[in-house]
């Protein structure tokens, strides 16, 4: 526990591309601990929500955090660094779950677009509000709980990590315009869970 306080306060200051780029030329494994230390919760909290188990998420995290090592020349420079590795995290967590035949890999096929949903615009920003002001976080919780995949990946890159859609649709692998479809969905699918009348006083 010494060792990885002291790690920390050592390249407290460093951006993550930073450390990245340090390593490369480096190869301290302190600099390790240190990503590690700071992705360890965001990966497990992405893969949570990716797989919604705790011990398959905990085994993407682990495999994640090895491939990152394997592949850490790889990163460039010019790069964003959460992105890279969360897109790492996420393509780990479909080969586990492509190796588990209780998975019904449908749910995490590529939606189709639905030029209707797409223009609720008032519909958009409304569930946004209830979301981000919803103050029964267990029952939200819940509520996440219920959406597909790649809808609750979507809603928790975006407002847990403050990522923009541009960033969420590198790290899926899909193109822009499809994730703002799936980012409209979520919200429009979150709305109608929510009781209405907690939002009408």
């Amino acid at each position: 526990m010494q060792k990885i306080v002291s790690v920390s306060m050592n390249y407290i200051d460093f951006k993550d591309e930073e450390l990245i780029i340090k390593y490369q030329t480096e190869r301290n494994d302190d600099i390790i601990v240190e990503i590690v230390r700071r992705y360890l919760k965001i990966s497990y909290n992405f893969s949570y929500r990716f797989v919604g188990n705790q011990n398959d998420a905990e085994e993407i995290v682990q495999e994640s955090f090895i491939k990152l090592w394997k592949n850490i020349g790889k990163f460039k420079k010019d790069a964003k660094f959460k992105t890279w590795f969360l897109t790492i995290v996420r393509n780990t967590a479909l080969d586990y779950l492509r190796k588990k035949k209780d998975v019904p890999f449908s749910s995490f096929d590529e939606e189709s677009t639905n030029y209707i949903e797409d223009t609720i615009e008032s519909g958009d920003i409304n569930a946004e509000i209830m979301f981000e002001q919803y103050e029964n976080k267990k029952e939200i919780e819940e509520l996440l709980e219920s959406l597909s995949p790649n809808h609750r990946q979507i809603l928790y890159l975006y407002f847990n990590e403050e990522l923009t859609l541009d960033e969420i649709s590198k790290i899926i692998q899909k193109p822009l315009n499809t994730v703002k479809s799936q980012y409209r969905r979520a919200l429009i699918n979150l709305r109608s869970k929510i009781s209405a009348p907690k939002f009408n006083n």
